[in-house]
């Protein structure tokens, strides 16, 4: 896996947890 497809999926799940805690909460 590159770097950046790396990074790229974890901002992306960190931004859905982001978002998706204070739902779920």
């Amino acid at each position: 896996m590159k770097r950046r497809d790396f990074l790229k999926v974890t901002a992306a799940g960190a931004a859905a947890t982001a978002v998706a805690s204070p739902a779920i909460a």
